[in-house]
C-alpha cells in the first residue's frame, strides 16, 4: 500500500505530538500557512491565467516591499467616469487573474481597482501566508493606493478584508472602508483550525499549540477571529455572497455573518460553488447594485 505525504506528515505530527507537543503545534501551523508555489500552476491554473491575460494587460503592475519580500499591487484604471476606489483581494490559491472578470466589471461600472497579489501567491513573494501577513499587505497598500472606498474579498481574501477593516491584528489600525463585500468567506477560523487540526493528526495537546500560534503571530486569541462578530464592530455596510451549494465553505457560515446586524445584506446564489462564484453575472450585478448605497469617500468629503 502507497503511503501519501499526507499520511506521513500525520503519523509524524500525531506521534511527535506525544513527546513534543509544542514542537508539534509549531509546526502544524507552519504547515497550515505553507502556499503551493505560484510559479507551478496546474493545467487548469494555467489556463485560466490565460484567458485573464487580454485584462491583465490593462494593468499597471508595481511590487510594493513587506516584512517578508513583496506583494504585486495590480492597478486598473477605472473604464467608466469614477465612482471611487475599490480594493480586490483573492482568495486561498488563487491569484488577481483569477478575479479577472470581477475587476473588468468593476472598472467598467466606474471603479479605479487595486488588486492585490497576496503573499505566496500569483506574483508576490514567499510560500507563506496567513490573516496577519493579509492585513500587513493590505495596510502598506491602502498608504499608497488608498484610501478605498470598497473592499471585495473571496474566500480567504474576505477574512483578510474584514480583519484590515476591524483592526484584527495587533499593531495594525484599522484601514477604513466605506463598504466591504465577502464573497464566499467562511466565518469562524477556530472551526478552521479544528478542521485543520483533525487533518493533520493532532493530539489535544498539540491541537492546543497549534492554536496557540495565533495568538503568539497576530496578536489576539483564536476565538476572537470570528466574522461574525467581527463584523458588529464594523459600522459601515456589508455585502455577503455565498452559494448554497458551495462545497468548501457552508453557506451556514454566510448565515452567520449575516446575523451580525441590519447593515449586512446576504445575497444567496445557488449553483455556483465556490470559486465559479468570482465569475458569475449576478455577483457582477450584486457589488454594482451594493456599490450605489452611498457616495464615494472624495464624493462625500467635496
Amino acid at each position: 500500500m502507497a503511503i501519501t505525504r499526507e499520511k506521513v506528515i500525520r503519523l509524524a505530527l500525531g506521534q511527535g505530538g506525544r513527546l513534543f507537543p509544542a514542537l508539534a503545534g509549531r509546526l502544524a501551523f507552519d504547515l497550515f500557512c505553507r502556499t503551493a508555489d505560484p510559479a507551478k500552476p496546474g493545467k487548469g491554473e494555467a489556463a485560466a491565467i490565460a484567458r485573464a491575460a487580454p485584462v491583465m494587460a490593462d494593468a499597471h503592475t508595481v511590487r510594493i516591499q513587506t516584512s517578508l519580500g513583496h506583494v504585486a499591487v495590480h492597478w486598473f484604471a477605472a473604464r467608466s467616469p469614477l465612482k471611487g476606489k475599490a480594493l480586490v483581494l483573492h482568495g486561498w490559491r488563487s491569484r488577481t487573474d483569477f478575479m479577472a472578470k470581477l475587476v473588468r466589471s468593476l472598472t467598467e461600472d466606474g471603479w479605479a481597482v487595486a488588486a492585490i497579489d497576496l503573499p505566496g501567491h500569483g506574483q508576490s513573494s514567499g510560500r507563506k501566508l496567513n490573516v496577519k501577513l493579509g492585513v500587513e499587505a493590505v495596510a502598506i497598500v491602502n498608504e499608497s493606493f488608498g484610501p478605498f472606498d470598497f473592499a471585495v474579498g473571496h474566500s480567504f481574501g474576505g477574512v483578510v478584508a474584514v480583519n484590515a477593516a476591524v483592526g484584527g491584528i495587533k499593531g495594525f489600525e484599522p484601514v477604513h472602508f466605506r463598504q466591504i463585500a465577502v464573497i464566499a468567506s467562511p466565518n469562524s477560523m477556530p472551526e478552521l483550525f479544528q478542521s485543520a487540526g483533525r487533518r493533520l493528526g493532532l493530539l489535544p495537546r498539540a491541537q492546543a499549540a497549534f492554536e496557540s500560534r495565533v495568538e503568539a503571530v497576530a496578536g489576539n486569541p483564536l476565538e476572537t477571529y470570528v466574522m461574525s462578530e467581527q463584523l458588529k464592530r464594523f459600522g459601515d455596510d456589508v455585502l455577503v455572497v455565498h452559494a448554497p451549494d458551495d462545497a468548501e465553505v457552508r453557506f451556514a457560515d454566510a448565515e452567520a455573518m449575516a446575523s451580525a446586524g441590519e447593515h449586512v445584506r446576504l445575497v444567496s446564489l445557488p449553483g455556483l460553488g465556490h470559486r465559479r462564484i468570482i465569475g458569475d453575472n449576478q455577483v457582477f450585478e450584486a457589488l454594482k447594485t451594493f456599490g450605489q448605497l452611498e457616495p464615494p469617500i472624495a464624493a462625500r468629503a467635496a
